[in-house]
């Protein structure tokens, strides 16, 4: 059982300094363009493929593994039967609990790749293609990678494509209110897609005229057309202020993670724990903050209550 408690405490202290040792220094401060490229495309490969997952590997160097889905339930199953001393049931309540911990700790490590290295790297990219003279650097490339906030020619419609420089399958869709709204021509929407599938982060705004508020509504974390990450959910007070009413967790489009949703003064008001579209647990709480219901799900899907004994 010690090997266990190690792996259920230990898994995501290490992901979370194996995450931040990720970052290629060395590639940011290269003036090799081509190299830099070639890692830029492998390591985005390797972050919007789902069925790859990075485990902490407790070698002497400390380095992590990427395997695949199928090859991290072995792994956990190994590590968990070489010591195993307890039931059957305790023994299923423990591999969901570190299967769950690795597939987390995974989607972690890969969200900060997408928010952080990967766009580095492509800054470096751009700044290395400028000074060769490599890219043209003109407005509407620009606008692939951030749609203008206000449209930038209302003449030519509502709705804007900005393709990648050199490619046609990756763009961004950015779509305008009409001029006949009263947010005039500013952005509602804009989507990024890869190979012609939504990847990276959409944002949705929306306009509360009552307050003469614009405001980001949702945004939303995609991989290969599916959600992938976080989704975060934005809603407006009666008294005009911005909360964040709702945030849920998706790998590969599943379901996975806590799924959270908030009570317009910012407590928690339902939490919800979920394996790949499963439910675990789920937790209500009054407008004070206070816990007034909690169920826990088996296998089946059947609820139980897991209430604190009075």
């Amino acid at each position: 059982m010690s090997l266990i408690k190690t792996l259920l405490s230990g898994i995501i202290v290490l992901f979370a300094t194996q995450s931040l040792a990720l970052l290629p220094e060395d590639y940011l401060r290269s003036n090799d363009l081509e190299e830099l490229k070639r890692e830029y495309q492998l390591m985005k490969e390797a972050v919007n493929n789902p069925d790859l997952i990075w485990v902490p590997s407790y070698t002497a160097d400390g380095s992590p593994m990427i395997m695949t889905l199928s090859q991290t339930k072995e792994w956990v199953k190994k590590n968990i039967l070489e010591e195993w001393d307890g039931n059957l049931q305790e023994y299923n309540e423990q591999y969901i609990a570190l299967l769950f911990k690795a597939v987390e700790s995974s989607k972690a490590t890969k969200q900060k790749i997408k928010r952080e290295i990967l766009p580095a790297m492509a800054s470096r990219i751009k700044e290395l293609e400028a000074k060769q003279g490599d890219t043209l650097d003109n407005q509407e490339d620009d606008y692939y990678h951030e749609c203008p906030k206000i449209n930038p020619d209302p003449s030519s419609g509502s709705i804007k494509r900005f393709y990648q420089s050199g490619n046609k399958k990756n763009y961004r869709d950015c779509y305008y209110y009409r001029t006949s709204h009263p947010r005039a021509n500013s952005l509602f929407l804009e989507t990024p897609y890869i190979n012609k599938q939504k990847d990276g982060i959409q944002l949705e705004y929306r306009y509360k005229q009552k307050f003469n508020l614009y405001y980001l509504s949702q945004r939303t974390s995609y991989s290969n057309g599916k959600f992938d990450g976080i989704v975060d959910y934005y809603s407006v007070t009666k008294t005009g202020a911005v909360y964040h009413r709702e945030q849920r967790s998706y790998v590969d489009g599943k379901m996975h993670g806590d799924q959270i949703v908030r009570w317009p003064n910012g407590k928690t008001r339902e939490e919800r724990q979920t394996f790949m579209n499963k439910s675990l647990k789920t937790r209500y709480y009054n407008k004070e903050g206070k816990l007034i219901q909690c169920y826990k799900y088996d296998s089946f899907g059947k609820a139980t209550s897991c209430m604190p004994k009075k």
